[in-house]
């Protein structure tokens, strides 16, 4: 029997020791100032949130560092959550908005011509 190209299950060890290695967590961009509400690094099972979500929005998120990193309860899980709390959402969105116009040297209306809206 031909067994060129099968796949052939790992030996026990192998696949012990692939679990074994500690997750490589990637360093995402962040401009965000540092505060008490969230946190501008990916640690433990922190989930990113996009300061300013929707099909647009989201990616120049990403593209300028305008993201935070939100336990499960405070992104979707609760109703303290970012998704359901507008004052919070607010908030953010305000720190997000200062922090890209003073890191990128924008006015409020170049933060509109990207953004769509500005949230001060």
């Amino acid at each position: 029997m031909d067994t060129k190209g099968l796949m052939f299950p790992k030996p026990k060890d192998q696949i012990k020791k692939a679990q074994d290695k500690p997750k490589k967590v990637k360093k995402e961009f962040c401009i965000m100032p540092p505060s008490n509400l969230y946190s501008i690094e990916r640690k433990g099972n922190l989930k990113r949130h996009e300061v300013f979500f929707g099909n647009k929005q989201r990616k120049l998120s990403i593209k300028y560092g305008l993201v935070i990193f939100l336990t499960d309860e405070m992104h979707n899980l609760s109703n303290k959550g970012i998704h359901y709390n507008k004052e919070f959402d607010n908030e953010v969105k305000i720190i997000g908005q200062k922090a890209f116009m003073e890191y990128y040297h924008k006015t409020k209306e170049e933060f509109r011509e990207i953004f769509g809206k500005s949230y001060i």
